[in-house]
Parts: structure tokens; C-alpha cells; sequence
């Protein structure tokens, strides 16, 4: 896990849907999101995603059907009393560009 004082961008709150595809196991996860930063984003799942594989992430938010696309890693997940996932997930490329219509959003 990423202790704060490595994080290079500041997390938000958000409430996003996320559907997470991993094609090694050609599988499509539901999610939701709880915050994100331009380095990576935060999930809540039913089960674990595998460490260290490379996802697709489809981002939708309510404002907003049309979905965001970017890929990430998963870095690290926790399980919560709860029997749910805490997830973080790291971006892969230049995905903070492709995040800016979702953070538009939540400003209005």
C-alpha cells in the first residue's frame, strides 16, 4: 500500500461505477469507486481482483452514461469486515486527461 506522504496528486471523493475487465482471466468485475487521484483510484468490491494485473476500467457516473475508458494495475486489496474489498488500482498511462469529464461532474 502507498503511504500518503508518497502520493503525488491529492485523492478526491467520488462515487463512480466501475466495471473492471481483466482479460488473463476474462472476467468483468462490478465496482464502485470511493475516490481517485491522477496516480490511481479507490474500489469497493464483492471479491478480491488478482495483485498485480493489468485491468480495463470502465468509469460511469451518474451524470454521465457515457462511460470513461483507462487502464490500470491492481496494486493492492483488503478485506473489510464487511465481507467487501477495498481495492486500489493504479493508472496506467495518461488516464487523468481522460478522467476530466467525470471531475466536471462533481463540480456542478
Amino acid at each position: 500500500m502507498i503511504n500518503r506522504d508518497e502520493r503525488l496528486f491529492e485523492r478526491m471523493s467520488c462515487d463512480w461505477r466501475v466495471e473492471v475487465y481483466n482479460p488473463v482471466q476474462c472476467k468483468t468485475d462490478c465496482a464502485r469507486s470511493y475516490d481517485f487521484s491522477g496516480g490511481g483510484m479507490g474500489l469497493v468490491s464483492k471479491r478480491p481482483l488478482p495483485h498485480a494485473d493489468e485491468v480495463d476500467l470502465m468509469i460511469t457516473s451518474v451524470k454521465r452514461p457515457r462511460p470513461v475508458m483507462c487502464k490500470g494495475k491492481i496494486v493492492w486489496s483488503a478485506e473489510q469486515a464487511s465481507g467487501f474489498w477495498n481495492i486500489g488500482v493504479k493508472f496506467l498511462g495518461s488516464n487523468l486527461t481522460k478522467l476530466m469529464p467525470l471531475m466536471k461532474d462533481m463540480r456542478q
